[in-house]
């Protein structure tokens, strides 16, 4: 029989943190970003700054012998006396429970007992995979308990997943006009001033410093500089440092950061931003300065990151949610969705919380969750 307890940790060396990484190789591929490493350094860095509190709480999952079989990570945001609970770790691309493989019913299920036995006024879940075994079960749990489940928010999976070699890529997924708008703005761009790409993979720290001045001065003279709804992550002081210690500290010494960061006459114009884990790259982020928006630049590092990856051995492209836009161009299409909920004993508080968000989205500038 399972048990579900919940752990606040205290420092970088409870013991939950390492049962952490011992869980990891019992689970699926689709768990392997959600790691320990992730998340702490997630709760150290922008999990204590602005919309959060700092307050970190693991629900974990254990069997009769007390192995750690699955774990859920939330987090406390700063809503004042409301007692609030929602899903840790920002900008991982799954954003749900991580547990054994072959036991992830019963996991959900132990999760959503225990949600269902607290006296927390509110839990916010998600964004959730609607195809996660584990997550579907404690959402199933949670009604079978009565608790009010609240959707308030449904993202489209943008993914594309590609076949075994470029040179098949570009003939049967792709377009000619794609080829020849890409190759012509390269061409442009290069005739009009000195350019140059740079690929970064297992970034050194003094690289790493060199990549995130060079992101957050793109992003600085984006369209995010004056759009009232932006999100930037590397011109913020506070979220660039999560950024910078999950690449220094997580992602660069276990091989998961690609990067790509374009100049044009020696000045940072462009980048391409993505994490790789098994055979699948997550684009994280692109953006480009005003200045050089005639030249498709994004188009340009697209291209050297589609056929690094492909060459390299990846098959799957996940472009985050949204639409599909652009990315349609690359063969992308619709692959699924995600979900967020707001779970409450009762529908008074729900409608209460929702009235709240839609209040704050009106008063308040964007901050990312």
């Amino acid at each position: 029989m399972l048990r579900c307890e919940p752990v606040v940790p205290e420092s970088p060396h409870d013991a939950i943190w390492q049962d952490w990484r011992n869980l990891m190789p019992r689970c699926g591929e689709r768990h392997q970003l959600f790691a320990p490493d992730w998340v702490r350094i997630w709760s150290e860095t922008w999990g204590a700054t602005g919309h959060w509190s700092g307050h970190l709480v693991l629900l974990a999952v254990r069997d009769e012998q007390s192995r750690l079989v699955g774990i859920l990570p939330l987090a406390r945001p700063r809503t004042g006396p409301l007692r609030v609970y929602a899903t840790g770790g920002h900008d991982v691309p799954h954003r749900g429970i991580v547990c054994e493989e072959w036991m992830d019913r019963d996991v959900g299920a132990a999760i959503g007992d225990f949600l269902a036995d607290q006296s927390w006024p509110l839990v916010q879940l998600g964004p959730l995979r609607l195809d996660s075994f584990p997550d579907q079960a404690m959402l199933r749990r949670l009604r079978e308990r009565s608790m009010v489940l609240q959707p308030t928010a449904w993202y489209d999976q943008i993914s594309l997943h590609a076949p075994d070699d470029w040179d098949t890529y570009v003939r049967s997924v792709i377009s000619n006009s794609l080829i020849r708008d890409v190759r012509r703005k390269e061409r442009r761009m290069r005739s009009d001033g000195m350019v140059s790409i740079r690929h970064y993979r297992q970034p050194t720290a003094e690289e790493t410093e060199t990549l995130f001045r060079d992101l957050a001065a793109i992003e600085s003279s984006s369209w995010m500089a004056t759009h009232p709804d932006a999100v930037p992550r590397f011109s913020n002081p506070d979220l660039c440092r999560f950024w910078r210690e999950l690449t220094l500290r997580y992602l660069s010494p276990y091989d998961r950061i690609d990067c790509w960061v374009m100049t044009f006459d020696g000045t940072p114009v462009s980048f391409c931003f993505t994490i790789c884990d098994g055979t699948t790259r997550f684009v994280i982020a692109n953006n480009y300065s005003r200045s050089v928006r005639r030249y498709s630049t994004g188009s340009i590092l697209y291209w050297q990151m589609m056929r690094e990856g492909i060459e390299r051995g990846l098959r799957c492209f996940e472009f985050g949610d949204g639409h599909l836009h652009y990315k349609q161009r690359w063969g992308a299409c619709v692959d699924g969705c995600r979900q967020t909920f707001t779970v409450s004993p009762s529908r008074l508080l729900a409608g209460a919380a929702r009235m709240t968000r839609q209040l704050t989205s009106l008063f308040s500038v964007r901050v990312p969750v």
